[in-house]
């Protein structure tokens, strides 16, 4: 996805959401989706025809949630929506769910709120799955 069409892409889920500064959200790359921080990134050179996105759960040091989550990506892998997956950023220490959303010129702004959605549905139904026996 070039930037020309990820500027467009974002712009029109903006006007999709009611969110008056699309802008804002295509430099910053994040946009908040049901009150989780959600990061849209795209890499013309490595990945021209994917979006990724990312579902930010914060900060958890929990082993016992970790060794859950990992064990989540075992048992469900490609069979996830989206073939989402729960990942640590090592450095921050926040457990994220990043999904990989194929692009094309067909995609829109619409779809992708769309798909958003389900896509957190489903990272929330799993993080809440490996927190809750608490």
């Amino acid at each position: 996805m070039i930037n020309v069409d990820y500027q467009r892409l974002i712009q029109e889920l903006c006007n999709e959401a009611g969110i008056d500064d699309w802008g804002q959200v295509a430099e910053s790359r994040h946009v908040d989706v049901e009150g989780v921080t959600t990061g849209l990134l795209c890499d013309e050179t490595d990945s021209p025809n994917t979006l990724a996105i990312y579902f930010d759960f914060g900060v958890t040091h929990d082993v016992e949630v970790l060794r859950r989550l990992l064990e989540y990506n075992a048992a469900f892998g490609p069979e996830v929506e989206g073939n989402g997956y729960f990942a640590l950023l090592p450095e921050e220490g926040k457990v994220t769910y990043r999904v990989n959303m194929p692009w094309t010129d067909a995609t829109n702004g619409g779809q992708l709120l769309t798909d958003l959605g389900e896509f957190l549905k489903v990272a929330k139904q799993g993080y809440e799955s490996c927190v809750s026996p608490y």
